[in-house]
């Protein structure tokens, strides 16, 4: 926020984390090539994927997302590699057993970090339509670039297109695919200013919905946009994400990795594995 009102005071409209996050992309080479030519050599093309093998890539697509989400521009360049950690609650089976009896019209994925995550968000994007399971999908994303990691899409600068043009190096197939279907408008990408405040889901939901309209299932991604779901409160551990949660009206699926310490949905035997301890 302070390198964004160091531009705004000097009139200069750019994205101050650009050169982070091309470096990234190319830090992040080796596990961007497993990403877009895995599931291709595993599966052939998108068209001929069985209903069986659909499942999976749609499994292997959200492992991406959330071991993508492990991923920060601010952590040391040598330190960076996907990291593919253990669930700690792991509900893909429940979420692939819903999306295959209900049909998306519309789909949001609330956008977190920019570079190898927000790749995994456009893969996973465009396998929800080649795949059958969703029309449409949305990409919310912020207007200004506050923080290094932030996706944005504005006069400031374009981290989607910035994104799906390196896609484009690995495999020019997918790169076409995923421009086709945001210039049908089939992928759409949505900036507001709303994602940039520091507002929770709960007190602000009459904005939330207004923002989201009508849709079949939100994706929340990442540790602060969870915490904003949850109004950011030390809640039980044991409590339920419904109860916690109890004003959001859209079907949900959330994918976190632990970077703070609000956490519910945690049995006893699970906080000694991860170290919580209860000091009230």
């Amino acid at each position: 926020y302070f390198y964004f009102n160091i531009l705004r005071g000097l009139g200069l409209k750019k994205d101050p984390y650009l050169r982070s996050k091309l470096n990234a992309l190319v830090e992040y080479r080796e596990d961007i090539s497993h990403i877009l030519t895995g599931d291709i050599k595993r599966w052939g093309s998108r068209e001929q994927v069985e209903t069986r093998d659909r499942v999976e890539l749609i499994r292997s697509d959200i492992n991406n997302c959330t071991s993508g989400n492990t991923t920060d521009l601010s952590q040391d360049l040598a330190k960076r590699r996907l990291v593919y950690p253990k669930m700690l609650k792991d509900h893909t089976d429940q979420f692939l057993d819903y999306i295959g009896n209900n049909p998306l019209s519309k789909v949001d994925i609330l956008v977190d970090n920019t570079g190898i995550e927000l790749l995994s968000d456009l893969i996973l994007s465009l396998d929800l339509i080649d795949c059958g399971y969703a029309k449409n999908v949305y990409l919310r994303v912020k207007e200004l670039p506050v923080y290094v990691s932030d996706v944005i899409v504005s006069e400031y600068g374009d981290d989607v297109g910035i994104v799906t043009e390196e896609i484009g190096k690995y495999n020019r197939d997918t790169q076409e695919r995923i421009s086709k279907y945001i210039a049908e408008g089939r992928i759409v990408i949505k900036p507001d200013m709303f994602w940039n405040m520091p507002n929770d889901f709960k007190n602000y939901h009459e904005l939330f919905r207004g923002i989201i309209g009508r849709s079949d299932l939100v994706i929340v991604k990442g540790d602060l946009n969870f915490r904003r779901l949850i109004e950011d409160k030390k809640w039980a551990c044991e409590l339920r994400l419904d109860k916690a949660a109890s004003y959001f009206t859209y079907p949900l699926l959330v994918l976190r990795t632990i970077k703070s310490s609000s956490v519910i949905e945690i049995s006893e035997n699970e906080k000694e594995k991860i170290g919580i301890v209860d000091k009230t």
